[in-house]
């Protein structure tokens, strides 16, 4: 049934209506309420909010009811086709291009406000249809008769739409506000195919429907065909035929079909067309030809003709055929839907099919349906098990099943199952790159996908990648798939990460002060995965394992560097050293001379102590047990024989002292304090001589002694002894490696001879006689005086022991000698018999046995008491003494 049409804008067919949803406090108007659009037009509808205690802060278009419904302006399915805009402050508008049957919905204007929660919505919203034209008219229409054709739609157009009609690909008419096309009086050029179109929506025209135009009755010299024009669905199977005409003069006769009017030599048979092989039956009958197609397709969608020939034998083509059009069986309803809504599906085709045709509904491979005259499928309340390619199937009175085209029905829904996938190896180990993978299930796709790592977002995407991969990625990540109906999360899984030891440490326990004797602990801490195996090295020695290394009873053996060593498969790496710095008293001391082994005075010497100790000790050097210096080195420059003694050094730290051993500093120096003394009388009795020692201070002792008389250039004697045969001065040169020293000159005088004194002595022995003893010491007083001045001189500074000793049982000879004239001089002489030297001298007039004498000269205040005691005893008495006088003892 048709409905008053009005004109509405261009791009825009709607139904004028206003709709509100009012309270109290806010409202929603809707403008326009209904709208019916052409399938491909643009549709445009707005909403005004009346809201006076809230201000707005966001208005939305959705076409769901649900708690939380999707916004149409970010729909991905309709990007490009929907575009939103907020006109003013309570003015919202949608404006939808290229509509579908999918868009066939009540929209809805959703909005919230500055109140914390609150969300409101316009229930009545705005109806949207979406409609086809279709050309309805009668089919065959007879020569010279009238036909009308009515251009329609599913809902009502506005009255003030104005109509185009085309037949064919020419425009008929103008823009008329009458949806039907009237042609009075057909003839044969109103036959083709005619399409009608809303004014500025020309681009979208309808279906066009095929108008045939047949005589009334039989013309003697035609063909009629039957039918004049067929639509057939695809897969169908099509028969056409013709029928001559003829009269007694002329006639007729069908030979073949074909489907081109070419005049150019002979058009194809179709009868024999190799590429319809099995798809084409020619059956000829009298006068009538048929012609049957089976499984027609879009290929086989032209104008047939039957080929005849007339009695003179010429071939014709005779016009207007038969028109063939080819239809799709669609299955037509909304694209998408959401789970729960009611989804009507609807088989459909641009071909009228018969009455009586039977349809059967599939989804996928699974038939839903018997047969039934309804070509329409009814889903409630529809799930995602619901979703699926549908297809419906046509039985018509020929027998035969058509198949429509597959639709696919989507079926949206929030996420059910989230699930993430880790790509590559089952172990990770840093500088990996690993890939983790969110899928889910869920209609339509993600809007985003979000990543998490313990709750932090760390990235967005289905697909998360993360390249060179270190520890700190280990850790549990899941993943958040949304769309506009939900979202939800993925379980956790864990990414291990295994690396080498890092971080590895070494420290000690306790106290940092470490006394030998004492427990030390380290302990080694590392960061790795797996957990490494710990090594411990001094050095570069291992010393243990275990994360924990104990030495107890400490030594200072045990100082040193230590470090551990953390490893495992992945690779090793050790500490940084920490030192064990034990604590000991000093030990092995000892003290050293630096340079020659050979000490000469004036050397500079320097004796060095070492000592083992931690910490280091305070050093001190001792002279035998005297304090003489301190630090590591003692240093003695221009050393002198006093130096000489045993050296030592003491190391001392708060944990204890030891000594060292005693070494020998022996300093070497040349002979010093060289003197001569005389032996005996310094007076040279003729056929005598007098023994000269020579002494020094030296180091070592002198090995070499030389006697010099002054008078003489050249050297008289040498050896320590040396006897003086002749009176003069004489002194000795004393010399080792180091050098040499001479001594100061002494005197040796001329006496009578030994010879004749032994003998007067002997004659006043014998005879007692007084005058020979007078006479004795007035010889010997003489001497003395000739020589006391020179014998004063020369022992003023010399002491010397005898050089030769008398035999065992003698008893020695001691003489004081005094520089000072006045003062006595006491000798005790020794006397041994010798035999006498060979001498030129003693050639003269020497007795055979010789009495020589060893003479000591001491001060009076020098001499020991019982040597004084025994010279005193010695004495002659006072009454034979005379001024000057020797005493002697002589045994």
């Amino acid at each position: 049934m048709l409905r008053s049409f009005r004109a509405s804008l261009p791009l825009i067919l709607v139904i004028m209506t206003v709709g509100s949803d009012a309270q109290d406090y806010w409202g929603v108007n809707y403008s326009p309420s209904y709208v019916c659009a052409l399938k491909g037009s643009t549709v445009q509808i707005s909403c005004k909010v009346k809201y006076h205690y809230r201000n707005l802060r966001r208005v939305f278009w959705t076409k769901y009811t649900d708690k939380e419904p999707p916004d149409l302006c970010s729909d991905p399915d309709k990007t490009g086709r929907v575009q939103c805009v907020r006109a003013d402050r309570d003015t919202s508008r949608i404006t939808l291009t290229a509509v579908t049957e999918a868009d066939k919905h009540i929209y809805y204007c959703r909005f919230t406000t500055d109140a914390e929660g609150e969300k409101l919505m316009g229930t009545s919203g705005v109806q949207l249809d979406v409609t086809d034209l279709q050309v309805e008219t009668q089919r065959i229409v007879v020569v010279g008769n009238s036909v009308t054709l009515s251009c329609k739609s599913s809902c009502s157009l506005p009255e003030e739409t104005t109509f185009i009609w085309y037949r064919n690909t020419k425009r008929l008419t103008g823009e008329t506000l009458n949806n039907q096309l009237h042609l009075q009086s057909v003839s044969r050029s109103d036959a083709g195919e005619y399409k009608c179109a809303a004014r500025g929506n020309e681009h979208l025209k309808s279906p066009p429907v095929y108008v045939r135009v047949e005589f009334d009755g039989w013309l003697d010299w035609g063909v009629n065909y039957s039918p004049s024009y067929v639509c057939a669905l695809k897969g169908s199977t099509v028969k056409i035929s013709c029928t001559s005409t003829y009269s007694d003069d002329y006639k007729l006769t069908p030979a073949f079909w074909t489907k081109t009017t070419k005049t150019d030599g002979e058009p194809p048979d179709l009868c024999s067309d190799p590429d319809k092989a099995g798809r084409v039956q020619c059956v000829r009958d009298k006068d009538t030809s048929s012609i049957t197609l089976t499984a027609v397709t879009e290929a086989d969608k032209h104008i047939y003709y039957c080929r005849c020939t007339d009695t003179l034998n010429k071939r014709w083509t005779v016009r207007p055929g038969v028109r063939l059009y080819i239809a799709d069986l669609q299955v037509e309803t909304q694209q998408t839907a959401e789970e729960g809504d009611s989804v009507t599906l609807s088989c459909k085709s641009s071909c009228s099919l018969p009455e009586e045709t039977t349809f059967i509904w599939y989804r996928n491979t699974e038939r839903l349906t018997g047969e039934t005259l309804n070509n329409q499928l009814h889903l409630q309340s529809v799930r995602r098990s619901d979703a699926g390619e549908y297809r419906c199937a046509a039985r018509g009175k020929t027998g035969e099943r058509l198949n429509s085209t597959y639709f696919y029905l989507n079926v949206h829904y929030p996420p059910k199952s989230v699930s993430v996938s880790v790509s590559g190896s089952a172990v990770i180990v840093s500088g990996d790159s690993v890939t983790l993978s969110c899928s889910s299930d869920l209609n339509p796709p993600a809007v985003n996908f979000t990543w998490l790592k313990e709750e932090a977002s760390v990235g967005s995407g289905r697909i998360f990648s993360i390249s060179n991969i270190s520890s700190d990625h280990s850790g549990e990540y899941k993943c958040r798939a949304r769309n506009r109906h939900g979202e939800k999360y993925s379980d956790p899984v864990t990414l291990n990460v295994l690396y080498p030891p890092r971080n590895v440490s070494a420290f000690i326990n306790g106290s940092a002060v470490i006394v030998s004797g004492d427990s030390v602990t380290l302990s080694c801490s590392s960061d790795s995965n797996p957990p490494a195996e710990i090594s411990w090295l001094k050095g570069e020695t291992s010393v243990g394992s275990g994360g924990i290394f104990s030495i107890s009873n400490i030594s200072s053996d045990h100082s040193g560097e230590y470090k551990c060593r953390a490893r495992n498969e992945h690779g090793e790496k050790n500490s940084d050293p920490v030192i064990l710095n034990v604590m000991y008293p000093p030990r092995n001391v000892s003290v050293f001379l630096n340079g020659s082994a050979v000490i000469v005075s004036g050397d500079s010497v320097t004796l060095s102590c070492s000592s083992d100790s931690n910490p280091p000790a305070e050093i001190s050097f001792y002279k035998d047990e005297t304090s003489v210096g301190s630090g590591e080195i003692y240093r003695i420059t221009n050393i002198k024989s006093e130096a000489s003694g045993n050296y030592s050094c003491s190391a001392k730290n708060k944990h204890g002292s030891q000594k060292s051993a005693a070494v020998t500093v022996n300093v070497m120096y040349p002979p010093r304090n060289v003197s001569v003394f005389i032996n005996g009388s310094a007076v040279i009795v003729s056929g005598d001589s007098v023994t000269l020692s020579c002494s020094s201070d030296s180091n070592p002792p002198a090995v070499k002694y030389i006697w010099f008389k002054e008078t003489q250039g050249s050297a008289v004697g040498s050896g320590q002894s040396f006897s003086a045969l002749d009176s003069g001065r004489y002194y000795c040169e004393a010399e080792n490696k180091y050098g040499s020293q001479r001594s100061e000159s002494v005197s040796v005088t001329e006496g009578v001879q030994r010879s004749a004194l032994l003998t007067l002595t002997g004659v006043v022995a014998g005879c007692g006689g007084l005058i020979i003893i007078i006479i004795i010491i007035i010889i010997v007083k003489k001497n003395r005086r000739d020589g006391k001045a020179e014998d004063t001189r020369q022992n003023q500074n010399l002491i010397s022991r005898s050089a030769e000793m008398a035999s065992t049982n003698d008893s020695p000879v001691y003489s004081l000698v005094s520089a000072n004239q006045s003062e006595d001089l006491y000798a005790k002489v020794n006397f041994k018999a010798k035999k006498a030297k060979r001498s030129s001298r003693a050639e003269a007039g020497d007795v055979e046995d010789l009495q020589y004498a060893s003479v000591h000269f001491f001060k009076n205040k020098d001499m020991k008491t019982e040597e004084h005691q025994k010279m005193e005893m010695q004495r002659p008495s006072d009454a034979n003494r005379c001024e000057d006088v020797i005493y002697s003892s002589v045994k």
